[in-house]
């Protein structure tokens, strides 16, 4: 199938194989600057007494992250409608970062976020 799909729409797949590198290279980035922590809230996700409700937390933590980002990026739009001055984030980089955060909030969920 995914043969299929790279041969029917090649630019198509090629861009999102593209965008997919440049999201997960952008989370090395933020995750050698920042380490775990950040996304964890300094909470301790490897206790089992604790790791349920720290990692719900955790999980809180990146849902509102994806709301400030979604809102970001509804703002952006709307400027780009009206003004033509460039905005200091792009369309772009917002959705790399929703696409980030939609990951995290994967991985968390697996419970193998720091693993």
């Amino acid at each position: 199938m995914i043969k299929e799909m790279e041969k029917q729409y090649p630019e198509c797949t090629n861009e999102l194989l593209d965008n997919f590198d440049r999201a997960y290279k952008l989370w090395c980035q933020k995750q050698h600057d920042y380490s775990d922590s950040n996304i964890r809230l300094g909470l301790d996700l490897s206790s089992t007494s604790e790791r349920s409700q720290n990692n719900r937390l955790a999980q809180l933590g990146i849902v509102i992250r994806l709301n400030d980002k979604i809102s970001r990026l509804i703002n952006l739009y709307k400027k780009d409608m009206v003004e033509t001055s460039a905005v200091s984030e792009s369309i772009e980089d917002t959705s790399i970062d929703i696409m980030n955060y939609a990951n995290m909030l994967m991985v968390l969920r697996a419970d193998k976020w720091g693993k």
